[in-house]
């Protein structure tokens, strides 16, 4: 079982890797081949490194770009709403007592909720909250403040349960006797009205409850615990000091003197570095009596982190992606560069020169068709000039062609007008002589006419299905007997089966003629010419061998030019026209087909290959 498990998870592995290596081979081949997309991602990675070396530059330069600053604002807005909450809270002792539970819709309905306990919520509300009652908001301010206690005292005149154990001794919240309600809101229910039996007797809400003095002192001494250095104090309407925090030591204030410092301390409130002593000044009605809750306190100094801004990370990216981006694209860039100075070398004529192809992309694909267009106008330039060459030969050699035959034939018929003769039999000769060259002169015009009609206008075929065997037979039976007479051997050598062409045949035998008569001609006497007929595939292959001397190889590559003579002391009086081998080239490439020769010791072979039927 194990063998097993082994093999299924080998298996298993292996299409695995197969499934992620194959698409990552065919991701890299699709981008190798596309210039856009490796500029995309060049320009994507060029991005994420320069947000990486910006991010790097920012931490390295981080501990000198830090700064501080000194600030004594929190301090002086901690103690502000600390001295608030004192007042509030006094102010909520008054209204409802010691016993606030008996008063649940009061106790809802308490601000203590809403006060800020955090430096969080400190700086939230910092924004939008008025500086309440304190004085420092404005002299205006005192007359409105003064009726703070009774603005926050229930709206309803409905009668609430007296409680039991409050007295009006001045014993504060504590004493064994509920207190007589004190102001213009103290009028209650009349009270020789009978409860209602199964119920509670019930009895209006004093407008205050008294605090006791010692609790006062007790929560001054508490806030003053809490965290910032201020010192407390509750004055009354001339200044003199009824309660104080411990260690302070002012007994008595005045009023105008610190109502101008409290505004001097809101003033410079915002100041984040002014660290001089300030003031808050809050009035209170404490005990039915107008009184003020001052606060003094030098504030401390809140150090604060920051850092400064600097183009430094941004310079360093811009820095970095445009290296990055010139490394990355520098290769492309050369590539660019050695096409240009291509195109340059060519335009000047240096068509062998070759742009190198370092890519598989566009670029790559463009040096590949710039090479092509280098090739092919080399090609041409050389077909034309070879062209030009062989219009020059052939010029020449029609000129020597055409003039000897017809230098013999002018001097024959001028010795036939001056009878120039001895007898008539002579003249017959001469006449004989000059209507032969007459001949041959039709003839090398004639050839000359046709060639130059096939090269132009094409070889005109009228194919039609042969049997290659009959008619290699049939033209080997004609030139048999010239063979014999040339001291030669002719050999034919036939496949056993039938091989059918679509040609056309009288052209056709035009280029087996012209390759007979060339071996007879050329064959030193004696030696063998031998025909061969055979199947390639599906081409159909006849080859002609006879003896010869080439003195070089590079000749059988000029064999089929125009004009062109293995012999060179051939004149067209002792060899053919030199146009045989250049029509029946014309006339095999009409056919679809290919004729070449080669050299094989003393032999040359004249192969003429065309498809099968």
């Amino acid at each position: 079982m194990k063998p097993n498990r082994s093999r299924k998870f080998g298996k298993i592995w292996g299409l695995l890797v197969r499934g992620i290596v194959r698409p990552v081979i065919l991701c890299k081949q699709n981008v190798m081949r596309s210039l856009r997309m490796q500029l995309i991602l060049a320009f994507a990675l060029c991005i994420g490194v320069a947000i990486a070396a910006g991010g790097l530059v920012s931490e390295l330069t981080k501990s000198w770009r830090t700064a501080s600053s000194i600030s004594y604002i929190q301090d002086k807005e901690i103690t502000a709403n600390q001295v608030r909450r004192l007042v509030e809270r006094l102010e909520q002792i008054q209204k409802y007592g010691g016993d606030a539970d008996r008063y649940p819709a009061a106790k809802e309905e308490s601000v203590l909720k809403h006060l800020p306990r955090t430096d969080q919520e400190l700086q939230n509300q910092k924004e939008t909250e008025d500086t309440g009652t304190g004085i420092g908001s404005g002299p205006d301010q005192q007359a409105d403040s003064g009726s703070s206690a009774a603005s926050t005292a229930p709206k309803s005149a409905a009668p609430s349960p007296m409680p039991e154990s409050a007295v009006p001794d001045g014993a504060g919240t504590n004493g064994k006797a509920a207190p007589e309600p004190a102001g213009p809101g103290a009028a209650g229910a009349d009270s020789k009205k009978t409860p209602t039996p199964g119920k509670a007797a019930e009895q209006p809400a004093p407008s205050f409850f008294p605090v006791n003095p010692a609790d006062i002192q007790s929560l001054l001494d508490d806030e003053a615990d809490r965290p910032g250095r201020k010192s407390l104090y509750i004055i009354d309407a001339a200044g003199k000091v009824l309660y104080r925090t411990k260690g302070s030591g002012e007994s008595r204030f005045d009023i105008p003197q610190l109502v101008g410092s409290a505004m001097d301390s809101e003033g410079t409130f915002r100041e984040s570095h002014e660290n001089r002593e300030f003031t808050f000044m809050y009035p209170i009605l404490l005990n039915g009596t107008q009184s003020y809750l001052v606060a003094k306190a030098v504030p401390e100094a809140q150090i604060s982190y920051y850092e400064q801004d600097t183009s430094l990370p941004l310079i360093a990216g811009i820095a970095t992606f445009l290296g990055l981006f010139y490394w990355i694209t520098r290769r492309k860039m050369q590539l660019i560069e050695e096409m240009a100075q291509g195109l340059v070398q060519m335009s000047q004529g240096n068509l062998a020169h070759r742009v190198p192809e370092r890519s598989h992309d566009e670029l790559g694909v463009l040096a590949g068709h710039m090479n092509s267009m280098a090739f092919d106008l080399q090609h041409s330039l050389e077909e034309e000039r070879k062209s030009q060459r062989l219009k020059n030969e052939l010029i020449t050699n029609v000129s020597h062609d055409l003039r000897t035959p017809l230098t013999l034939i002018i001097g024959y018929l001028r010795l036939l007008k001056d009878k120039d003769y001895k007898d008539e039999e002579q003249a017959a000769n001469y006449m004989q002589i000059a209507y032969g060259r007459a001949e041959k002169l039709k003839i090398l015009i004639d050839e000359l006419f046709e060639f130059s009609r096939m090269t132009n206008e094409g070889v005109p075929l009228a194919k039609q299905s042969v049997c290659v065997n009959d008619l290699i037979y049939q033209l080997s039976e004609e030139y048999i007997t010239i063979a014999e007479q040339n001291g030669l051997t002719l050999r034919l050598v036939l496949p056993p089966m039938r091989l059918f062409v679509s040609m056309d045949p009288d052209q056709m035998i035009r280029v087996f003629e012209n390759l007979l008569t060339n071996a007879v001609k050329y064959s030193p006497k004696p030696s063998t010419i031998e025909v061969i007929v055979q199947e390639e595939g599906r081409d159909v292959k006849v080859t002609v061998i006879n003896e010869g001397d080439l003195s070089e190889t590079a000749e059988l590559d000029r064999l089929f030019d125009r004009f062109y003579r293995m012999d060179a002391a051939r004149s067209s009086d002792t060899g053919g026209s030199g146009l045989g081998l250049a029509i029946a080239r014309s006339i095999v490439e009409a056919h679809d087909g290919r004729i070449w020769a080669e050299s094989r010791g003393k032999s040359i072979m004249f192969h003429v290959k065309l498809r099968r039927y």
